[in-house]
C-alpha cells in the first residue's frame, strides 16, 4: 500500500515536473507525460502481482529505490542545476529508471531470499525457493 501511494506521488511529481518545463506545445506535453509514467506503470504491474512474501518484500524495496532515484535526478536536472541540455536528461529519465530496474529487482530478490534462507525464516515459501 505504501509503495502504491509512493508511485502515485512519483507520478503526480513527474507530470508537475513536465508542466514545469513548459513545452511549446501540448502535444510534446502529453507524450513526456506519457513517457515519464511507463516506469511507474511497470512497477504497479510487478506490485500487484502475486508473490511470495520475501518476493513481494524486495519488489517494494526494488520499487521504492526506482522511484526515489528517478524523482531526485528529475529534480536535480529541472530545479536544482537547470541547464539548457536538461530536457535530454529528462529523456533518459525512464530508460535510467529502466535500467536501475533490471539491475535492482534480481539483485534484491536474491538478497532477500537468501537472508531469509539463512534465517530459516517461515516467509519463504515452496514457490519462492
Amino acid at each position: 500500500m505504501t509503495a502504491l501511494l509512493a508511485l502515485v506521488v512519483a507520478a503526480l511529481l513527474s507530470l508537475f515536473v513536465v508542466s514545469s518545463l513548459q513545452a511549446k506545445s501540448t502535444g510534446w506535453a502529453v507524450l513526456l507525460s506519457i513517457w515519464l509514467l511507463i516506469p511507474y506503470v511497470a512497477l504497479v504491474v510487478i506490485l500487484e502481482t502475486r508473490a511470495p512474501r520475501v518476493t513481494e518484500i524486495a519488489n517494494v524495496t526494488t520499487a521504492l529505490l526506482v522511484v526515489a532515484g528517478g524523482l531526485l535526478f528529475l529534480v536535480k536536472t529541472v530545479f536544482v542545476d537547470p541547464d539548457p541540455q536538461g530536457g535530454i536528461g529528462v529523456l533518459f529519465t525512464p530508460v535510467y529508471q529502466g535500467i536501475a530496474l533490471i539491475v535492482l529487482l534480481p539483485l534484491t530478490r536474491w538478497l532477500f531470499g537468501r537472508n531469509a534462507r539463512a534465517q530459516g525464516s517461515d516467509t519463504v515459501l515452496k514457490g519462492d525457493q
